[in-house]
Order: structure tokens, then sequence, then C-alpha cells
């Protein structure tokens, strides 16, 4: 019979970071993994997932160690043995796709904010131009609110309701997203 092969000190060690990582994406300190590693049958100290954690001199890990944390976890053994660099490359390219996405969805609600302003623009102009003072008045009254709504957001003068959070957000993500202005209003 051969003599068994160890496993490598980097396999060991990317094990360890892996176990690490899932533990810290999920917001986990180390006595709570141990509680879930417990309550899947797998009596574990704070102490013990530390030295399963440790680059160096990690506490070796059995298969059924391996399927457990995988299970805790709630993914695949095969994922839990993919090494971190490959799994932080593949959440640098899904946050870049969700970047891209909301930068794009971002694009078209501000077109469709200049579209509808423009329009009532127009309707202002026409109403002017009809004598419908009654219209008229009603849209130079919405008008002026909307006006007063983005000087009051860029001012900082908001409350806690819930629509003067979504308008200093907006007024954040135009800023954020030209790259012009002042994030404090």
């Amino acid at each position: 019979m051969p003599p068994r092969q160890n496993l490598t000190v980097t396999s060991s060690q990317g094990l360890a970071r892996r176990i690490a990582y899932e533990r810290e994406r999920r917001g986990w300190k180390q006595a709570t993994l141990a509680r879930h590693m417990t309550q899947a049958g797998f009596d574990m100290t704070q102490s013990t997932v530390s030295k399963f954690e440790r680059a160096e001199d990690a506490r070796r890990i059995t298969v059924d160690e391996l399927i457990a944390f995988a299970r805790v976890f709630e993914i695949r053994v095969q994922d839990l043995l993919v090494p971190l660099p490959a799994v932080l490359s593949r959440e640098v390219e899904r946050v870049m796709k969700r970047h891209a996405n909301a930068n794009a969805a971002f694009g078209s609600a501000i077109d469709e904010v200049i579209e509808a302003r423009s329009e009532m623009q127009g309707l202002l102009t026409r109403a002017d131009e009809l004598g419908e003072t009654q219209l008229q008045e009603a849209l130079n009254d919405w008008w002026s609110e909307q006006v007063r709504q983005f000087h009051e957001t860029r001012r900082g003068d908001r409350t806690d309701s819930g629509t003067d959070d979504v308008k200093r957000r907006l007024h954040d993500a135009l800023v954020i997203w030209t790259g012009e202005g002042d994030l404090d209003g």
C-alpha cells in the first residue's frame, strides 16, 4: 500500500482562508460558526474554529467536517474548495455587472426626468400661448414646488420622511454620477 499523501500547505492554507472568508462574508463571529457547526453535529468552540482558520498550522479538516462546513455555509463542497482569489474575482465581476446595470438604469431614469421636465415646460408654454390661466397657474405651482423641493434637498433642509430621503439619495447619486456638486447639499 502506498504511503498516505498529505494535503499540500497551499491547499490547507487555501481551505483555511475560504472558511474564514465564508464566515466573515456572513458577518459571523468565530463563536457563531462554532455554534452552527455544533448544531450540525460537530461539537466545536470558538477556539476550534480559530484553529481551522489559521493559514499556517491550520487544524486538519476531516471530510465529514468539510461537508458540514459546506452545509452550514449553504454552499457545495466543491465551491468551498475553490481558491479565494478565484472567488474574489467572481465577486468583482458580479459587482461590476451590478454597477453597470445600475448605472444604465440610473442614466435612463435621469433621461426620463429630463424628458418629463422638458415636456412639462412645453405644456407651460402651450398653456401660456392659449391663455389657459387656470392650467398655467396649476403647472406653475407644480413647477415651483419641484424647484423648491430640489433646492431644499440641495441645502440639506431634510426631514426624516421617506420622500426627503429619496430626494437626498437622488441628489447624492447625481453628484456621484456626474462628479459635480457637493454631497452635503
